[in-house]
């Protein structure tokens, strides 16, 4: 869902042809990045502790990675 709404953003920017917006992205980036890490992460990893990391060591934060399955 947050890649989804800072994928939107540099859209708008580029439709309305409003730089502007391009700041708005990346003050949002910058703040669901800490979200994240800060609240996010910390809550899953006292929840499911192995589970998680195990997850955390598989997939990529943001982007996904380009290994096989298995």
């Amino acid at each position: 869902m947050y890649v989804g709404v800072l994928t939107v953003i540099p859209g708008w920017a580029a439709l309305f042809q409003a730089p502007s917006l391009l700041l708005y992205a990346l003050a949002a980036a910058a703040v669901l990045h800490v979200f994240v890490v800060l609240h996010e992460e910390h809550r899953l990893s006292r929840i499911f502790r192995t589970e998680h990391e195990n997850y955390r060591s598989r997939v990529g934060r943001w982007l996904p990675t380009l290994e096989a399955p298995g």
